[in-house]
């Protein structure tokens, strides 16, 4: 199922006392499913232009169908992917989707591997990176994309990859690309994309951890470039598990890819990850990690310094060249996910206090001058099993978006106290949650999804018009958004289970 689109609106109502604010209440326009033959998933999002950016993976062939409360919205013919559907080969997608909730184009990138064990838990065959995978470039022309894959991948220009060419047998090969919006070949010859494997200079391997995109169509990039690959040693994956192999001799990096062609600008070395960076209309940028004591102090350059505390979320700005200046130890929470205004103002992080039942704490951090990293509001944290999966904030500096998910009834609570309920109709369901950057203050929580289970990764949020954007997968018979129910057509009847659908 594909993501449901949001829309703020206002009605003449009052607020209930100690609720949060009914009139701020946001519009369900529509929500897309991919009603093809076949099975498809949303990892990440992106949304720019009144546009919608939808990548994951694709088995069989590939259409969203816009839902709204009336008629539905077909996709333009041209823009369906079409596979083998008795296949279980697994290629990758990006699609776009227009205000409409019409599917206008979309970009296929073929795979030849199929997927071992489940989807979504463990080592993944071909993934475009889940929740962080794809960003809308600030020259608001292209979205940068990372992700990974096995054995054979043909991109959309013909041209293809082979993973037997990477020393690191273990893990998917790492790419980063830049996708020009205007073109349905999107990468190559005749238009402004490119694609770049991460691995191809390094020995043993090497994984990507952030993109995002600059005004003029640069790319941002972290990541980590090994010498060696050491298939006797034991490393663990993003879920904890052991597996064998490891990469040796590696260093960290942030880089600029230029817009051209990906080729390398300037490359700085890092002392920790580096993840969720955005950049500002100043071609300067934000990123985050999580700090451990055991790190000591860490040295970023430019005299920056800073020293590591435990259970803290780290931020640093970086200027345009790459070059660092300032890094604090901000929120008491672990990092996940950072959100920033395109002037640099609005600043937000969430992650979790690792107490039992807190699962997560959204918070906004100062970046003004002589303030930096300092706390301006937390709310109070915590709610469901998977806390808050991703964070976006509005150009306007005005308001702070945050999605996760929630099984039974919880409690939200802002930062001043007030609550508000959310309830869950089947196992998993997905909450949107809108806060006033000023102060904190909750101004709406809503729920949706179906009689069973709703698990989703991917948020995004269009810095024009303020729709959100939020997307995974469905097991539900129905499905409801707001005043938009549909039957899930692709439904088997057994909601516990993996089902041939998309959100």
């Amino acid at each position: 199922m594909a993501p449901p689109v949001l829309s703020a609106c206002f009605v003449l109502c009052l607020s209930v006392a100690s609720a949060w604010n009914d009139c701020a209440f946001p519009e369900v326009d529509w929500f897309a499913l991919d009603e093809s033959a076949g099975i498809s998933y949303t990892y990440a999002l992106a949304a720019m232009n009144g546009n919608m950016y939808s990548g994951g993976y694709t088995k069989g062939n590939f259409a969203f169908v816009g839902v709204t409360d009336g008629a539905d919205v077909n996709p333009i013919p041209g823009a369906t992917l079409w596979g083998d559907t008795t296949s279980n080969v697994q290629s990758l997608y990006v699609a776009e989707v227009s205000s409409s909730g019409s599917m206008t184009k979309a970009w296929l990138f073929k795979g030849s591997a199929i997927q071992i064990g489940a989807i979504g838990h463990g080592q993944q065959t071909n993934s475009i990176d889940a929740h962080s995978g794809m960003h809308a470039m600030l020259d608001k022309k292209h979205i940068a994309v990372k992700g990974g894959f096995r054995q054979l991948l043909e991109l959309p220009d013909g041209t293809l990859w082979s993973s037997a060419t990477s020393a690191n047998t273990n893990d998917q090969v790492p790419f980063v690309m830049s996708i020009d919006v205007s073109s349905t070949k999107g990468i190559g010859a005749g238009t402004t994309g490119w694609a770049k494997l991460m691995d191809d200079t390094h020995a043993g391997g090497a994984n990507v951890y952030s993109v995002d995109g600059d005004t003029g169509g640069n790319m941002i990039v972290t990541y980590e470039g090994c010498s060696g690959f050491n298939s006797s040693l034991t490393s663990r994956d993003a879920y904890g598990r052991a597996v064998q192999g490891a990469m040796t001799g590696c260093v960290k990096h942030v880089a600029k890819l230029a817009a051209a062609d990906g080729s390398e600008v300037w490359k700085h070395e890092m002392p920790t990850s580096l993840s969720s960076c955005r950049t500002v209309t100043d071609g300067s940028f934000y990123c985050g990690w999580s700090m451990s004591d055991s790190e000591g102090t860490l040295d970023f350059g430019n005299g920056i310094t800073v020293v590591s505390e435990a259970s803290r979320a780290g931020i640093i700005k970086y200027n345009a060249n790459g070059i660092a200046q300032w890094a604090k130890a901000t929120a008491g929470t672990s990092f996940a996910d950072l959100a920033v205004s395109k002037t640099g103002n609005l600043l937000t992080v969430v992650g979790s206090t690792g107490v039992r039942g807190a699962k997560a704490v959204l918070t906004r951090i100062d970046t003004s001058i002589g303030n930096e990293g300092n706390v301006l509001w937390s709310d109070a944290g915590g709610v469901g099993t998977h806390g808050f999966r991703g964070v976006e904030v509005t150009d306007d500096d005005k308001e702070v978006f945050a999605f996760g998910q929630v099984t039974g009834t919880e409690t939200l609570t802002d930062t001043n106290g007030r609550t508000t309920i959310l309830r869950s109709r089947g196992s998993y369901e997905v909450f949107v949650v809108a806060y006033d950057a000023a102060d904190g203050t909750g101004k709406y929580a809503m729920d949706g999804g179906g009689t069973g289970m709703e698990y989703f990764f991917a948020m995004a949020s269009d810095p024009d018009t303020h729709d959100i954007y939020v997307g995974g997968t469905s097991r539900s018979e129905f499905i409801t958004w707001g005043d938009v129910t549909r039957k899930n057509v692709m439904y088997n009847g057994q909601p516990g289970l993996d089902n041939p659908d998309t959100v």
